[in-house]
């Protein structure tokens, strides 16, 4: 799915710093992240170089965890909302490293 996709089909996307003594956690800028990758950019095909690009304003850590959901999911505080769309640093796109 292309970042220009996510925000036409309404995605909100949580980004979760890995460093426990940060732990540190922000909404993704689609605005800044299409003005650094592109509309295009498709985070499921190439999640490696989306996660190696966001960087933890906090700390600076790099490769986070992301959560994605969309508006429905978010305002109606639906378990999916927590699990579905993880992305692990490292995971291959059939669950296994």
């Amino acid at each position: 799915m292309t970042l220009a996709e996510d925000i036409a089909h309404g995605m909100y996307i949580m980004v979760y710093c890995e460093n426990q003594a940060c732990n540190h956690a922000w909404p993704l800028d689609f605005a800044l992240a299409i003005e650094k990758l592109g509309p295009d950019f498709d985070r499921v095909k190439d999640r490696e170089r989306f996660l190696h690009a966001l960087v933890c304003s906090k700390c600076g850590s790099r490769y986070p965890s992301i959560i994605v959901s969309n508006e429905a999911m978010r305002k109606a505080g639906s378990k999916a909302a927590a699990t579905w769309g993880m992305i692990p640093p490292g995971a291959k796109s059939d669950g296994k490293k």
